[in-house]
Parts: structure tokens; sequence; C-alpha cells
């Protein structure tokens, strides 16, 4: 076997103290290991990414968050002396928010994280905590002009597309570009321009989420910077369910279900559950992820605090959607460990039934009431007013969406013509559901985009469960097939995603799915391309490099190179007969020839292609052939020799025929 070290005895396997005792078989048994190394070392690569970097199982290194943990501390200050002291004087309140801004502006000229940390920390609570700074000007309205000055800054100074849009990004934006029509269906009824005047910031607010996607899409665009908008989000979600605890103090043992209800930073129960609901959930993936890690189990006390939290909104959807939700996580953590679950979960419930919350059984009971209430006419008046409520607007709003299938009635309609549609007076003014929101004042067209969207989030975190290699995606890919159905169900009883402070956290975990999904592709091909050049190396047939070249280019290659690469081999010139016969010389000459060959080839194909379609196409392969680390002497001439044959080419060969 010919030796393609250029340097033979720089790696010698020796086992005497000089390396006289060196035989054959030592250096072809060294040579099978080191083949065998090279062999696995792209398998194992992606294994051993998160390892090199120091991370544990793939989350994020401490070394990259810090920056955001120590900005997040001033704020964390601010907020405990409001807690502590029950409110401090505006002054001061104004001269922290004037320092968190001024180093907020800072940092735009540096990173973007600070940005993106900020998005997701302050909107969930944007409805409690307006911050008005002018009129027309408050907080939400700053972050947005801050997103989007940092991603032209980021563009600028990277010198890189404003917005590198990752796959599935056209259902969205094609979701906001249909439902913003809605503006001008309003103004074909009569008094439509007033209607929109007086819900013109509602209208503004249901752009927002379109433009807020828009900022975290220029924004997040690796994989790194997905995993730390993970911790992100988890620590915004920690946040919400920690300031709601006063409240729920506060409100407990109240003398009536209304009254004991807590509003969280939505200021609204049912609204305010199922965010607890759907962003529980990833917390639930990653505990049930790495269940097996000590680690993990210091997310216990959290999960205590967020279920009491849940079950005091006394949200009866909010309950639906996280069992739902629960279900899907524990499904694809594994089908016998979720039936364990359910089935000692069963058990307890049937030996203690006092484990049971009785804010559950008050709320479902009621439910039950209303569906036997409803089945039969003479025990009408069981049911629950609002499940009774419901009912009666989403037949109004069935009736909207058969009048205007296409376009809808317009936005903010339904409240201004429920009262053509229903025969009894009722005070509420939305449809209660979100599908019937979307269907009847923007079209079934919307509300299909709404339900492709979500069955597009549950593939991609479908796609990222099956995950092997990288534990913590995995666990980001489990709680993505878990979020749009626990949104799916929440969204069945009321108007929920109409707000930014609800739907953040649903369309940043949408976001940091694509982009986990653009990386895996891309890591995908540069794999395949690995493969292939090492594959064609191997093999004694050589394989001609076809990547970037179209599939119809590359079968003609096939066909124009069989030929000319299978002569046999004819007399060499004398150039050829003095260059080296074995060893890395020899090898580099033929790779040299071989090469010069295709790239012949090539531009044939593309002078024909081009001349067929009537221009000139670019070359794909006019760049120079990349020199080695290292030339010695004997290897700069062999390369010169396979020069001197490739220009004698096939004129020499067809002489000497």
């Amino acid at each position: 076997m010919a030796s393609t070290n250029p340097f033979p005895h720089a790696n010698s396997n020796t086992d005497g103290i000089d390396g006289s005792t060196s035989t054959r078989a030592s250096r072809r048994s060294g040579n099978r290991k080191k083949n065998s190394a090279r062999k696995n070392s792209v398998q194992s690569a992606p294994q051993q990414s998160y390892l090199d970097s120091g991370a544990f199982d793939g989350w994020p290194s401490l070394e990259s968050l810090k920056p955001v943990l120590i900005f997040l501390c001033f704020p964390a200050v601010v907020v405990l002396g409001v807690i502590i002291a029950g409110g401090l004087p505006r002054p001061v309140l104004y001269l922290a928010g004037c320092i968190i801004g001024i180093i907020v502006a800072m940092s735009t000229f540096k990173t973007v994280e600070i940005t993106v940390v900020c998005i997701l920390l302050y909107l969930p609570f944007a409805k409690s905590y307006v911050i008005p700074i002018a009129p027309g000007l408050n907080g939400t309205n700053m972050l947005i002009l801050l997103g989007l000055g940092t991603a032209f800054m980021y563009a600028a100074r990277e010198k890189v597309k404003f917005v590198v849009w990752p796959p599935g990004s056209i259902l969205v934006i094609s979701f906001g570009v249909y439902t913003a029509l809605s503006a001008f269906t309003i103004l074909q009824h009569p008094g439509g321009g007033y209607l929109l005047k007086a819900e013109i910031l509602s209208y503004k607010s249901w752009l927002d989420q379109f433009i807020i996607y828009l900022i975290l899409v220029a924004l997040i665009r690796d994989k790194e910077g997905a995993k730390r908008a993970v911790v992100y989000i988890m620590i915004g979600s920690m946040a919400v369910v920690i300031y709601s605890i006063p409240e729920m103090l506060e409100k407990m043992g109240r003398s009536s279900i209304e009254k004991s209800r807590i509003l969280g930073p939505q200021a609204q129960a049912n609204n305010f559950g199922g965010f607890v609901a759907y962003t529980l959930l990833p917390f639930l993936a990653f505990f049930l992820v790495f269940i097996k890690d000590i680690r993990a189990w210091m997310l216990t006390p959290y999960f205590i605090i967020a279920l009491k939290v849940l079950l005091t909104t006394f949200s009866r959807g909010a309950y639906v959607a996280m069992a739902v939700g629960g279900f899907i996580v524990g499904y694809y953590r594994g089908k016998m460990f979720l039936l364990t679950a359910v089935v000692l979960a069963i058990c307890v419930v049937v030996a203690f039934p006092s484990v049971m919350p009785a804010s559950i059984s008050a709320r479902m009971g009621g439910l039950v009431d209303a569906k036997s209430a409803a089945s039969s006419a003479h025990e009408e008046e069981k049911l629950d007013k609002s499940a009774l409520t419901r009912f009666v607007m989403w037949e109004a709003a069935g009736q909207m969406m058969i009048e205007s299938p296409i376009l809808g009635k317009g936005f903010k309609s339904f409240p201004f013509l429920k009262e053509q549609y229903i025969h009894e007076e009722v005070e509420e003014d939305d449809p209660h559901s979100m599908y019937f929101y979307l269907g009847s004042q923007m079209g079934i067209p919307a509300l299909v985009l709404f339900i492709v969207i979500m069955g597009y989030m549950f593939k991609l975190g479908r796609f990222h469960a099956q995950n092997k290699t990288d534990r913590f995606i995995r666990a980001v890919g489990i709680g993505g097939t878990a979020i749009p159905v626990c949104y799916a169900v929440v969204c069945i009883f009321g108007s929920r995603a109409v707000a930014l402070n609800f739907t953040i956290y649903f369309w940043a975990y949408l976001i940091i799915l694509q982009v986990l999904k653009k990386a895996s592709d891309e890591s995908d091909l540069a794999l395949a391309g690995v493969k292939m050049g090492r594959s064609a190396l191997r093999s004694k047939r050589p394989r001609r490099n076809t990547a970037g070249v179209q599939a119809d280019m590359a079968s003609k290659m096939e066909t124009v190179l069989a030929p000319e690469l299978e002569l046999k081999p004819q007399r060499k010139s004398r150039a050829g007969q003095r260059a080296p016969k074995r060893g890395a010389a020899a090898f580099m000459a033929q790779e040299a020839e071989k090469k010069a060959l295709e790239s012949r080839v090539r531009l044939r194909l593309e002078a024909q292609k081009a001349a067929e379609h009537g221009s000139a196409g670019k070359s794909l392969t006019s760049q120079r052939a990349v020199q080695p680390a290292y030339e010695t002497r004997a290897v700069r001439k062999a390369r010169q020799a396979a020069e001197d044959i490739v220009a004698a080419g096939p004129k020499q060969r067809q002489r000497k025929r």
C-alpha cells in the first residue's frame, strides 16, 4: 500500500526509544487507526459539539448568558425594592428607567441579546405597565423602535441582510397580511369609518404581533441564539408567575369564585390562565427529558407554585389545555413513561379523592352541568351562565361566516353587528372563541392560516423531539409539540390570541423552532458534502463533485465524464514518465488531473447551456483550486508534471493512438 504521508518519519509509530524496531505491520495498524478515527470524526462531531463548548447537554454556556444575567440584576433590584417598600417615588422610578434605557441603547452597538431579552421580558407585562412616555408613545412602541433599530444596526455592522427568513415564515407573513385587510372590509358597513377610528388602538395591537415577529426573526439568527432565547422565555415565564403570587395570597379564601380569581399581568383571568398553561409546558418538557439528573428536580418548587396559580385562575379552558398539553409532552417523552404516569395518577385519585383540588371540581362541574343542560330543554335553567353565553355568540359568529366567508365582516365588527344575529340580549361583545373571531371578522382563509401555523409548529416540534445528539434541542422540540396543542385548546374557549401580551411567547417559540430547523438543514447539507467527498476518495472509480450544480447538469456531466475518465492508460510523455508513481506526490498529481478534466467538462456544459438559453451563464467552477498548506520539492515537481499532462490533453492521446 503506497504511503500518502509527505513526511513519512514525522508520525511513525515506534516500539523502541529511537524507532529502530518499527515494522510494516505496526505502520499498517497505525494507518488503520487513523483512518478509522478520520472516518468517525464527522459522525461524532454533533455529539461532541456541546461538550467541547463546556455546556451541559447542549445548554447555552454560562459565559454567553453572563452579560444578560448581569444586566437583569439591575431591574430585579428595582422590582424587589418596589415589592419590599410597597412602591417607590416617581422620580426614583423615572431615574431607574432612564438608566436602564441608556444601558440598553448602548448595548445595541455591540450585541442584540439585551434587546431580545427586553422584548421577551417586558411584553407579558405590557398591559399592567404601559410606561406612558408621550401621547402615542409607550413602552411597547419604544421596544418596537428599539428592535427595528437594533436589527438595522446589526445588519449594517455584520454586512448581512436585514432579515433571513427561516422555513415556514411565509405562513406567518400571509396570515398577517390577510388579516390586515379586515381594516378595509369594515368600511363597507354604514359607519365603518367611525368604527375603525374607535378601534384603531386594537387594530394596532393586532399588527404589533407580526412586527415583533419580524424583529425577532431579524435578531435570532443562529442555533446558539435560539437556545439562549429559550432561556429568556423561561425566565420571563417565571417572572409572570412570581408576579401573581401577592395577588393570589390576597384573594385566597374569598366568598365566591369570581372574587377569588386572579387576573395576573394580562388583567383577565382566562387570558392569564391560558398564558400560564402554555408557558408551563416547556418547563415540563425539560424536566422530563432531564429527569435522571438531580438538577432537574430544582424545578419542583416552581411547578408547585405555577400549578397553584393556574388553579386560582379558575379557568376551565386553561385546565383542559394544560391536561392535553401535558399528555402530549408525556407521549413524546416516551409511551411507556406516559402510560405509567397516567396509571399512577388514576390510582392516586381513586385511592385518595381529596387530592383533587376543590376549584377544579367546582369549575369542571359547572361545565358538565352546562353540557347536560344543553341536551335537554326542560333543564335549561341549570346552564352555566358563561357557557350559555358562549353558545349564543358562537351561533351568531357562525352565521356571519356563512354570509361573508372570504373577507369576513371586518375588524372588530362583531360587537356592532351581533344584534342582527341573536334573538336575546347578552352583555358580552366577544365571540368567546378565537376561531369564530377570525372566521366572522377576517374570513375563513384567515382561520385556515391560523390553524396551519399551529400545525406547522407542531410538525417542527416533532422533528426536534427526535433529536438524539442534543437533549436540550430534544426538550425544546417536545415543548414545541405541546405548546400549539395547548394554544389551540385555549383558543376554543375565548378570543385569547388578540393581544401581544398573550401571544408573545407563542411567536417567539415558533421562531426558535424555525431557526433550529434551518440550522439542522444546513448542518445536514454540510455533513452530506463531507461524506460525499470522503466516499469519493475511498471509491475505486473517482466520483465527481457536483455540489452546487443542477440535477440536469450533473447527469450530463456523468455521461460526458464517463468515457473520458475510463480511457485506458496511454503511454506518457517524458514529463509524465519523470512524475512520481506513488506517495503523496502521485496522489496529488492524479487529483489535479481529475479536477482539471472536470473543470473543462463543466465549462463546456455551462457554455452549451448558456447558448441554449441565449445568455452567458456564470461559471460555477471558475475558482482556482486550493493549494495545499505545504508543497515539498517532490510535490511541486509532480504538480508541474500533472499540469503538463493536462495541457497536452486529448491531442497527445489521439496522436499516440
